[in-house]
C-alpha cells in the first residue's frame, strides 16, 4: 500500500509521522525517533518549509550519530544534502551527497544507492557540470529500474529533465518530463506529476506552444495547490500572469 506521502497526503502523513515520534519519545526508543524525525522532515521540505525541514534532519541525526545507527545517518545526511541543493549551497550539497552515496554503497544498500546518485545528479547538474550529471542520472535510472521503484524513476527523469531545460535542449527535456509522467499517473504519485506537467509546460513556453504550455502549467499548479504545496504553485502562478502580460 502506498504512503500517504507517496499519495500526496502531506498533512496526513505530518500528523502520523508527530504521533510516531511522541509514542517512541515514551518508549525511549531514539532509534525510531530518528526515523520519525526524517519523515518529517521530507514532509516538511515538500510542503515548503526548508528550516523545519533541517532542523529535523539535524536533529534525526545527531541521534543517528549517538547511536551508531549508520543507515539512518545515511539518509539524514543525502536529506539534509538535498536541503543545501534547494539553498543554493551546491559544494556543500555535493559533499554530502558524495558521503551519503559511499555510506549507501558500504552498506549495500540499493535503493539508497540510487536516491543518492539522483540528488548527486540534480547538486552536479546546479554546479554546471551537464555530463556529470547525465551519467549520476542515468545510473541511478538503472539500479531504480532494476528495483522496480518508478515513482523514484519519474523522481530522476524530471530532475534530469530539468537540467536539459536549463540547458536549452527543449525537446529531450520535454520527452523525459513525459516519460515522468506517464510513470506518475500510473502509479498515482502526484507530486511527480506536477512537477512533470510544470516540466513540459515551461519547454512548451519555451518552444513558443503558448496555448498548449500554460494548459500543462495550469494542470501542475491545481495539482500543487491540492497537495498543499503553495510555494511551488505561486511560482507556477506567477508564471503564467508573466506571460500574459
Amino acid at each position: 500500500m502506498n504512503s500517504p506521502s507517496l499519495l500526496g497526503e502531506y498533512q496526513l502523513a505530518g500528523q502520523r509521522h508527530r504521533e510516531a515520534f511522541d509514542i517512541y519519545q515514551e518508549l525511549d526508543d531514539r532509534v525510531h525517533q530518528a526515523y520519525a524525525l526524517n519523515e518529517l522532515g521530507v514532509v516538511r521540505r515538500l510542503t515548503g518549509d526548508p528550516t523545519g525541514a533541517r532542523e529535523a534532519h539535524t536533529q534525526a541525526l545527531e541521534y543517528f550519530t549517538e547511536l551508531g545507527e549508520r543507515f539512518g545517518r545515511t539518509n539524514s545526511v543525502r536529506h539534509l544534502g538535498v536541503l543545501d541543493r534547494m539553498d543554493g549551497n551546491v559544494t556543500e550539497a555535493i559533499r554530502l551527497l558524495d558521503d551519503a552515496l559511499g555510506s549507501y554503497r558500504d552498506l549495500g544498500s540499493r535503493g539508497g544507492e540510487a536516491a543518492a546518485l539522483g540528488e548527486l545528479g540534480a547538486a552536479r547538474g546546479v554546479a554546471g557540470e551537464r555530463d556529470g550529471a547525465v551519467e549520476l542520472f542515468r545510473r541511478s535510472l538503472d539500479i531504480l529500474r532494476e528495483l522496480g521503484d518508478r515513482c523514484g524513476e519519474a523522481e530522476v527523469l524530471n530532475h534530469w529533465g530539468t537540467l536539459l531545460h536549463s540547458s536549452g535542449d527543449w525537446a529531450a527535456a520535454r520527452g523525459l518530463f513525459e516519460q515522468a509522467l506517464g510513470l506518475a499517473r500510473d502509479i498515482r504519485c502526484p507530486l511527480e506529476e506536477a512537477r512533470a506537467l510544470e516540466g513540459i509546460g515551461r519547454c512548451d513556453w519555451t518552444a513558443g506552444e503558448r496555448a498548449r504550455g500554460e494548459g500543462a502549467l495550469r494542470e501542475a499548479r491545481d495539482v500543487y495547490r491540492r497537495l498543499g504545496i503553495g510555494g511551488a504553485a505561486d511560482v507556477v502562478e506567477r508564471l503564467i500572469a508573466s506571460q500574459a502580460e
